[in-house]
């Protein structure tokens, strides 16, 4: 006889939805105090170098350390600091202090990546294995290469107002969905929720011309979780329109990668140097504003989003994906009524 709680969230752990909440909840209280914080830490951008896409003004880099607080926290007081998941821990919360540190005085890409490559590599072997790929050296290099280049792929898409917190909402939502509805990983799923849950709930003040940005401390951490909750999905127990939407889903952050990396190429620019030739940055150059590039950039995630949520997980999962795009298109709106253009 089915119980309560599986009537109430279609097999979902509850905790799923007291996460959603207090994540969501909890990230939007603290985005004020973060602000203050990072006004005394000198944590501020004003109109970042080669970023006409972060609007001009002070810009405040502590999202990614409300994120960190509030996914943490929850994390901790839903798992608890017990093997194998205490190695998540310290691995998201490496990634947020690598971050951090980048944020208070810049790194060169070199000594990110050698800061990095510890993390990815006690995460390789620690953590259970993967169910669809063999042990041995060349799985412990493959994972830590894969997550290497995702983290700072996740880095290299924030150049948009709302564009990194959309995507990696939906993607990290998405992925921890089904790792928890998959069971054999299901700490790692609500590692995504979490995260998930704070990064949305700072999502009002990051779009279109908002004020808080995420900063190397969040970018670099969502991007770190979500290539590893993607060697933890049972690809064989899914589908092939489900294994077809979770490619889909890594599309954004994959494709900005190589899109930067040929433009810079071929224009005698190292791929790690800084420049404006991100998608985005084209998409305004043919004619779309940039509030719309972005919605349409999210929603290229939202879509497999929602089939892979739809096919396998409850309806209220949904509510995720819809919610990033309805806070952006209401931000594009409002600031565009009652904030000034930006020179």
């Amino acid at each position: 006889m089915p119980t309560l709680e599986s009537i109430l969230t279609g097999g979902v752990p509850l905790e799923q939805q007291t996460l959603l909440l207090l994540g969501a909840g909890c990230g939007l209280l603290l985005t004020w105090p973060a602000i203050w914080l990072a006004r005394h830490l000198g944590i501020t951008s004003s109109a970042p170098g080669n970023n006409p896409f972060h609007v001009k003004g002070e810009k405040y880099k502590s999202g990614g350390l409300v994120i960190a607080l509030v996914a943490l926290t929850l994390v901790s007081l839903v798992i608890g600091f017990k093997s194998p998941w205490r190695t998540g821990l310290m691995f998201a919360g490496g990634l947020t202090l690598i971050g951090l540190l980048d944020d208070l005085h810049p790194l060169t890409p070199g000594w990110k990546i050698i800061l990095q490559t510890p993390l990815a590599l006690q995460v390789a072997l620690s953590l259970p294995l993967p169910l669809w790929i063999e042990p041995g050296l060349g799985r412990v290099i493959f994972e830590v290469v894969w997550i290497i280049i995702l983290t700072n792929a996740f880095n290299i898409l924030d150049v948009a107002d709302g564009l990194l917190p959309g995507i990696a909402t939906i993607l990290l939502w998405t992925l921890g969905t089904l790792l928890c509805l998959q069971g054999e990983q299901w700490g790692l799923g609500i590692f995504g929720v979490a995260y998930a849950a704070a990064t949305l709930g700072i999502l009002p003040r990051n779009a279109h011309r908002g004020v808080l940005i995420l900063g190397d401390t969040g970018s670099l951490t969502l991007g770190g979780l979500g290539a590893l909750m993607v060697l933890y999905v049972d690809w064989w127990s899914l589908g092939i329109i489900s294994r077809t939407a979770i490619v889909f889903l890594l599309l954004p952050p994959v494709f900005e990668v190589l899109w930067v990396t040929v433009k810079r190429l071929r224009r005698g620019i190292a791929p790690w140097r800084g420049s404006p030739h991100h998608f985005v940055y084209w998409l305004t150059d043919k004619g779309i504003e940039r509030r719309w590039a972005v919605f349409l950039m999210v929603l290229v995630e939202a879509i497999p989003a929602t089939i892979l949520l739809a096919l396998l997980a409850p309806v209220w999962t949904l509510s995720v994906p819809i919610l990033v795009m309805l806070v952006l298109l209401a931000r594009g709106f409002w600031t565009q009524h009652h904030q000034p253009q930006s020179i």
